[in-house]
This record gives C-alpha cells, sequence and structure tokens, in this order.
C-alpha cells in the first residue's frame, strides 16, 4: 500500500467511516449507501453521535446507570462506570474506543484468512491492522484489554 492510498484511506474513513448498507427497494433493485459525513472535519467535530462504522468498547449496548456487578468466585464488586448517555454507559463511555486514534500498520494476509476457508485463492495480500490498548480503570472497567482488529 503506497504512501498516497494510506492518506486515501485515512480520508475515506473520516468521511464515509466505510459504513456500507445495501437496502431493497420494492422493485428489488438495491442501492449502495454509504453512512457518514460531507468532509473530514465534519467527522472530526461531529463526535459521531450515530456511531457510523464506529469500532465500539469495551462494550456495545447501553449499561443502565453505568454500573454493573462482577462476581471473581469469592466476592462480588461493583464497578461504576463513565456516563455519556445519562443516567447510562453506551458504547464504551465518553472516551470509548470509537473516539481515539488508533494505532495502524501495513500487514501481509493469506487470501484464505481475508476470504475465509473456502476461498481458492492462493495469494498474499496487504490489509491495515488497527490496534488499541485499553488499561486498567480505563472508563472504569476492571482490567487491560488489547484491541485489534484486521
Amino acid at each position: 500500500m503506497s504512501q498516497s492510498n494510506s492518506c486515501r484511506l485515512a480520508h475515506q474513513y473520516l468521511v464515509s467511516l466505510f459504513h456500507w448498507h445495501k437496502r431493497h427497494q420494492a422493485t428489488n433493485a438495491t442501492d449502495s449507501i454509504v453512512l457518514g459525513y460531507e468532509s473530514s472535519d465534519a467527522a472530526l467535530s461531529s463526535n459521531n453521535p450515530n456511531y457510523f462504522g464506529a469500532i465500539v468498547g469495551r462494550v456495545a449496548i447501553r449499561i443502565a446507570k453505568g454500573r454493573y456487578e462482577l462476581e471473581d468466585g469469592k466476592e462480588t464488586r461493583m464497578y461504576q462506570l463513565d456516563t455519556n448517555n445519562e443516567p447510562n454507559h453506551l458504547h464504551g463511555g465518553t472516551n470509548g474506543f470509537s473516539s481515539r486514534v488508533w494505532n495502524a500498520e501495513i500487514v501481509d494476509q493469506e487470501s484464505e484468512d481475508l476470504l475465509g476457508a473456502h476461498s481458492d485463492l492462493d495469494e498474499t495480500h496487504q490489509a491495515v491492522k488497527f490496534s488499541l490498548l485499553s488499561e486498567d480503570g480505563d472508563q472504569g472497567y476492571p482490567g487491560s484489554v488489547l484491541v485489534t482488529a484486521t
């Protein structure tokens, strides 16, 4: 992947946020729809309230009142999370995964990894591997988590 392709990828990510949908009309025709923003500036300044194309985390749900209990076998502990959908915790909180800058690296992947075990292609392709470290206590969650998406 060339430098210009990387820049175009970053710009395209910010504008469209890679969220594609197929919509079936009454005529059974399909349309490709991209949910996103008109420009990179609009995407960055909006904070993406609709989570277009977002990788959310640590959870992809709403947690009532931003708290939950976790039992470890010996004791039950209550955790209070960041609340960003008052009074609830939604999709990882105010500074959830979708609002962070992830690390990115170009990696080589076999076609089987990209297309599944039934692929008859025997090729290697370049892909982008995104990673993010969520430290212990991040948004109120216990334990560290390293998240990757390719």
